[in-house]
């Protein structure tokens, strides 16, 4: 849990906010990739993706699906490769960038 713990109060400075800043742009391969990576998750990969758009932190994530954090983190690995990100924070700063229009 001390994982947990370091997670919870990198989290909030780490990630950024809903809107991106105005020089953040991403290849149009990424975001190929990351959109088609979405339309291949699975139903619990889906929730926990959905969890995380929402900014829920890993302890609350955990706490909704009633999972382990290993599982999240299996979970998470499995996402992170279908959407062609290495982090939780290549992650929303995509995310943010196409649910803004591009």
């Amino acid at each position: 849990m001390k994982e947990n713990e370091r997670l919870k109060t990198v989290e909030p400075s780490a990630e950024p906010t809903n809107e991106p800043s105005a020089d953040l742009s991403f290849p149009r391969e990424t975001v190929e990739i990351f959109l088609a990576g979405e339309e291949k998750l699975m139903q619990t990969e889906r929730m926990i993706f959905d969890l995380h758009t929402t900014g829920k932190s890993t302890k609350e994530i955990m706490a909704e699906m009633n999972i382990t954090e290993n599982t999240l983190k299996v979970h998470n690995k499995n996402i992170y490769g279908k959407l062609g990100v290495s982090s939780r924070k290549e992650f929303v700063k995509i995310y943010a960038y196409i649910s803004t229009g591009e």
